[in-house]
């Protein structure tokens, strides 16, 4: 990441952290969990962090 007027490295984790779970959920939302039953479901579909979901570079 880019070490900018902003940057700060817990606060950028955090933001980075917060960016990555939104887009996981919505990932989840749009497709995985469209066909997937939650009581059966792996708990590492609900748990694991994808790369895709890293924010895009600029979006921190």
């Amino acid at each position: 990441m880019p070490r900018g007027d902003g940057f700060g490295n817990g606060r950028t984790a955090r933001q980075a952290f917060q960016l990555m779970t939104e887009r996981h959920a919505q990932r989840l939302a749009e497709g995985d969990l469209a066909t997937l039953d939650l009581a059966a479901a792996d708990s590492d579909v609900l748990t694991t962090l994808l790369p895709q979901d890293l924010p895009p570079e600029g979006a921190l």
